[in-house]
């Protein structure tokens, strides 16, 4: 039903009487008026979390233009500039309701910005399918609502046989100017100057002209300002099906603020009760602090357009420079506003702190994994957009180098990734913790990355500020693919740079250079090595530019290397990842302190008896490559190719792929990590491996000289794999003191014909432990064997309550031995005896519950069938 009147706080603005002169265009306002009063009324529907978008918020824009122009800017309206601008209130925000149609559903739906959302909601946050959607469509409808306002002027609503302007003529005159305003309140300044402030003032149609720019610019201001208790009443949130918590924060904000009115050069707000909800409070501020910010770049760009000359003249919202200012105007009750944001002095502390070894501590070389990072994200990001756009991914390739100077050093690193807009320079490269690769900007921008294996490595947004670490002369150069070259130079932390423009290139990627003084070159001498330390598992190939050479590191370089190279590249690696070459030797290896031994250097420095004779037992995949030795244990841990930790795993050491785990934010350490899990799954994927070596070991020979190898073999990896190998390990001697070795199976069948047998653990010879057993114990008969026991090494087998050395003990096994856990602590006695209970089809326990005696180091049982 169409109004036949419009309300008195429309009709007695400065806008609507300049459109006094002609009703046609008044008659075709109230037309508009009436269709978007109908459409507006579902806003709130589609977007219940959203202040009030309704017919009422388009009308106050009349008497809020009125604040925001003084009556003489208002006069120097052209018929056309009011008629357009007034058609734009009611148009503005209509996208936002497109979702109440089905027809307007499947347009949201087949958006990149549904997708984007979408996507992110079920992958990323965990939404199910009927959330994911429903948040999708809200946030789409918000994203979208502007460049669909630019559409619904000149097409029909959709899935509604409907026209906003019913007029022919008039959609054909004026559709483009009124989409134009109307889309441009959420475009940036510089896009308004592109698409609609260029023209400057045009000719219209009733012989008068009109300066798109200027309306674009007294729109967005108009719509901005109104932001008090009209849009956020206290019915209109009970009756909202439901507001989201972070969302009614913004009702609350605005439930009794007033305003606003002009006063002079200023926009003044105030409250009708002094606010006592302390986030609310600050909601407005920053809110009040936002349009202070629009109105200061809205004048500057009216001011420097000579068809706009001396048409906006409001300067700022009062008070708004401090909160404790603001609180006079917005008044509060029961506390006092008191900023906490970084002072300018205390950010260039910070910034020295996210920048430098207070993060990264004694890693000299964090900078460089923190730029090839950045550059591994920025091809990835790449190749994911050519695959969400159905394009064969590049392959990517990094490019580090060190060029040496007269004036001094340039360390220089070279990526053909995304690149980068000044939007993301100034607000996520140089912004403090904005992290851009989980920003919204990041995923509207580039829907269905996600879906294309999209994962960055970058998490905190620090990691670039570690480059001055390295050099306080910084510049950036770097191009999107469509965009222009950007170039930043940075004259030192915390300090300040500049942004310039240069021709485009057509070639998209980021090109990092620093200066590096003649004293921190030697710093920089082994970058490859630097690199393969710092990213092992990097999944794209770096050209490393040294000295006139080119070194180039593979992708998967460490699958196909020796295993000496390999295990001389991890026993080293740590040093050669913190510490320069000038420097190192100065310190005890930290790996060596932590395991408690000289540290190798390579396989050759372990002692032949404390390793395999032959090749050592390894496991290679894509994602890993270990190797059992018992000597070392030190496994690096990757997380997307970059080395995050070295943990413990006895008796392994390697190179492991561990996926996106939460870290600290110098990158160093997982905050939560289960090394006891990933050492059994490192284990069970080598034991196939490990028992084909214990098999291999009788080629050898000298199975007695690695008695205590076996040993912590069996103590590391499990002793079932001295039950089940081959290799002949247990000896025998018989009554007559001949001596033998036999394997588990050889083992289990001499023991089908034996009923005697005398066990002896620790401290005794083959060629002995005849006369041992024959002195302890005289009851044996003939037809007994003995079996001697090398002692498990480091592993004392002394209880702790046993104070008398030459005194004989007698009991169960578990009693002498410490308990039941000290058993598992000698693998060989372990195995022995299991092998013994299986041939004799007895329990275990039988066997460990005989009387068993002790002394000093040495226990002996005479074990009957």
């Amino acid at each position: 039903m169409i109004s036949a009147e419009m309300p008195s706080s429309v009709t007695g603005t400065g806008i609507w009487k300049r459109l006094d002169v002609e009703p046609e265009f008044q008659q075709a306002v109230k037309h508009l008026r009436s269709t978007a009063s109908e459409i507006g009324a579902r806003i709130a529907d589609v977007i219940p979390d959203f202040t009030d978008h309704s017919v009422r918020h388009m009308d106050a824009l009349w008497a809020v233009t009125d604040q925001v122009l003084t009556p003489s800017e208002v006069e120097r309206f052209t018929l056309s500039e009011a008629f357009v601008l007034a058609c734009s209130f009611y148009i503005h925000d209509l996208g936002m309701a497109v979702a109440i149609t089905p027809e307007g559903r499947k347009q949201l739906e087949t958006s990149p910005a549904y997708a984007s959302v979408y996507e992110r909601a079920v992958k990323a946050d965990g939404y199910d399918s009927a959330s994911a959607r429903v948040l999708a469509l809200k946030l789409a409808a918000r994203e979208q609502h502007a460049s669909v306002a630019e559409r619904l002027i000149d097409e029909k609503l959709p899935g509604l046989d409907r026209y906003l302007l019913e007029s022919t003529t008039l959609r054909t005159h004026w559709g483009e100017q009124i989409g134009t305003v109307a889309a441009s309140h959420h475009w940036s300044l510089s896009e308004v100057d592109r698409r609609a402030g260029s023209r400057g003032k045009i000719p219209t149609p009733v012989g008068d002209t009109i300066d798109l720019g200027f309306l674009a610019g007294v729109l967005r201001i108009a719509d901005y300002a109104h932001i008090n208790s009209d849009r956020a009443s206290t019915l209109d949130r009970i009756l909202r099906s439901s507001i989201a918590a972070e969302s009614l924060k913004h009702w609350n904000a605005q439930e009794f603020i007033t305003g606003p009115f002009r006063e002079s050069n200023h926009i003044v707000y105030g409250c009708t009760r002094a606010i006592a909800d302390v986030d609310g409070w600050w909601v407005f501020y920053e809110m009040a602090s936002g349009l202070d910010r629009e109105i200061s770049a809205v004048s500057e760009y009216i001011a420097g357009r000579s068809c706009s000359e001396g048409r906006f003249s409001l300067e700022s919202v009062k008070g708004v420079r401090t909160p404790q200012s603001f609180a006079t105007y917005v008044r509060t009750t029961g506390f006092e506003p008191v900023d906490v944001r970084f002072r300018s002095d205390s950010m260039a502390r910070l910034v020295s702190i996210l920048g430098g070894r207070t993060l990264y501590g004694s890693d000299h070389f964090a900078p460089i994994r923190e730029l090839l990072q950045n550059a591994r994200d920025a091809i990835a990001l790449q190749q994911a957009v050519d695959i969400a756009q159905s394009r064969s991914p590049r392959g990517g390739t990094i490019k580090l180098s060190l060029e040496v100077k007269k004036e001094g050093g340039e360390l220089s690193i070279v990526d053909d990734g995304i690149g980068m807009s000044p939007h993301i320079i100034t607000n996520f490269l140089l912004g403090i913790a904005a992290n851009y690769w989980q920003s919204n900007e990041c995923f509207a921008e580039f829907a269905g990355v996600i879906g294309s294996g999209f994962k960055p490595v970058g998490r905190f947004g620090i990691g670039f500020l570690s480059v001055f670490m390295v050099g306080n002369m910084v510049e950036v150069e770097t191009e999107r693919r469509g965009g222009e070259r950007l170039l930043l130079r940075l004259y030192g932390v915390g300090r300040r740079g500049a942004l310039l423009k240069k021709s485009a290139t057509g070639i998209s990627g980021t090109t990092i250079r620093i200066k590096v003084a003649n004293a921190e070159l030697s710093t920089y001498d082994e970058l490859a090595a630097i690199v393969r330390a710092k990213a092992p598992m990097l999944d794209i190939p770096v050209d490393v530019h040294q000295q006139a050479a080119v070194t180039r590191v593979e992708p998967q370089w460490w699958k196909s290397v020796s295993q000496d190279e390999f295990s001389a590249f991890l026993f080293n690696r740590e040093q050669i990842s913190t510490t320069p070459a000038r420097m190192r030797g100065r310190s005890n290896v930290p790996i060596g302190q932590r395991i408690g031994a000289r540290h190798p250097r390579t396989l050759r420095d372990i002692s032949p008896v404390e390793k395999w004779p032959d090749q050592q037992p390894e496991v290679i995949r894509e994602d890993l490559r270990i190797i059992a030795i018992p000597k070392v244990s030190q496994v690096v841990l990757c997380s997307k190719g970059f080395a995050i930790s070295t943990v413990q795993a006895n008796g392994i050491t390697g190179l492991v792929e561990v996926g996106d785990v939460e870290l600290n934010a110098a990158r160093t350490e997982p905050l939560s990590w289960d090394t006891p899990t990933l050492r059994k799954n490192l284990i069970d994927l080598l034991r196939p491996e490990i028992r084909h070596s214990l098999d291999r070991m009788a080629l050898h020979g000298s199975i007695p000289g690695r008695y205590r190898f076996l040993a912590k073999v069996g103590l590391l990896y499990g002793e079932d794999l001295l039950r089940t190998t081959t290799l002949p390990w247990i000896s025998i001697v018989d009554p007559m003191g001949q001596t033998s070795l036999t394997s588990a199976a050889g083992f289990l069948e001499l023991l089908g014909g034996r009923h005697e047998v005398i066990l002896v653990y620790n401290n005794v010879h083959p060629w002995s432990v005849a006369t041992f057993a024959y002195e302890r114990f005289p009851e044996a008969t003939r037809n007994t064997i003995y079996v001697p026991i090398e002692g498990a090494p480091d592993t004392t087998i002394v209880p702790v309550d046993y104070s008398g050395r030459e005194q004989m003990a007698w009991g169960g096994l578990p009693d002498l031995l410490s308990g039941p856990d000290a058993l598992k602590q000698t693998p060989l006695l372990f195995a022995t005896l299991k092998l013994l209970a299986q041939a004799w089809h007895m329990p275990l326990t039988s066997l460990l519950g005989a009387n068993w005696s002790r002394h000093n180091r040495t226990v002996a049982a005479r074990l009957l069938r």
